[in-house]
């Protein structure tokens, strides 16, 4: 199964809300050595009011701030869809509600008062995760283009190749030569490029259900 995508010539962004000026600084200067652009916000507001996704990022965002809490923004991104990891800065006491910011999809926390590049090591994590993500996108949107390639007949086939049915049990369920379904299996594996029958497997499952006698 082939697995070569252009990469995308976008530097990775570093988003960092925070009511204090000097961390803020911080951590845009930190980007800026992870060779990424920083973007800072000094308000919960002004954040998600002007908040663009990008392929690559991350959010680096206080706990307590004045307007909106820290949870309350990763709601926010929740609730809009957004999945960009999560990096909090917690005070003393704070750490109770960066675990369970956790819980809810944050990728990690660091506690005040911290070394610079303690921080530049999460944020570089935190970034390597939404790379990743990026190309599991890419690779499902590619996937799904090919997927439409497919005709009802093929799709039809496919259903029970990923049941785990036989050419020969095939043929026999439509009435159609094995030659036929073999020819169909073939161009089913040339369209979504697959190598074998694992791979096609593989990338069938989560797009096709049992076949209709099988369904429950």
């Amino acid at each position: 199964m082939s697995n070569n995508y252009y990469a995308i010539p976008v530097p990775p962004v570093v988003h960092v809300l925070d009511d204090d000026e000097s961390m803020r600084e911080l951590v845009m200067e930190l980007a800026r050595t992870l060779k990424a652009v920083p973007r800072a916000y000094a308000r919960a507001t002004e954040f998600l009011d002007g908040y663009r996704p990008s392929p690559i990022e991350c959010l680096v965002v206080d706990v307590r701030m004045p307007d909106m809490t820290g949870l309350e923004v990763q709601k926010r991104l929740l609730d809009a869809g957004h999945r960009m990891p999560l990096l909090f800065i917690t005070g003393y006491g704070e750490v109770n509600t960066a675990v369970e910011a956790m819980r809810t999809g944050a990728m990690d926390y660091i506690q005040k008062p911290f070394e610079p590049m303690a921080l530049a090591e999460k944020i570089k994590a935190a970034l390597d995760r939404s790379r990743a993500q990026h190309r599991a996108s890419l690779e499902e949107g590619t996937i799904n283009a090919r997927f439409a390639l497919l005709t009802s007949k093929e799709r039809e086939v496919a259903v029970r190749v990923v049941a785990g049915k036989s050419s020969r049990e095939i043929a026999d369920e439509f009435g159609l030569s094995i030659r036929t379904i073999e020819n169909h299996r073939a161009r089913i594996m040339d369209k979504l490029h697959a190598d074998s029958v694992v791979d096609l497997v593989h990338l069938l499952s989560p797009r096709v259900g049992a076949p209709p006698s099988e369904a429950h």
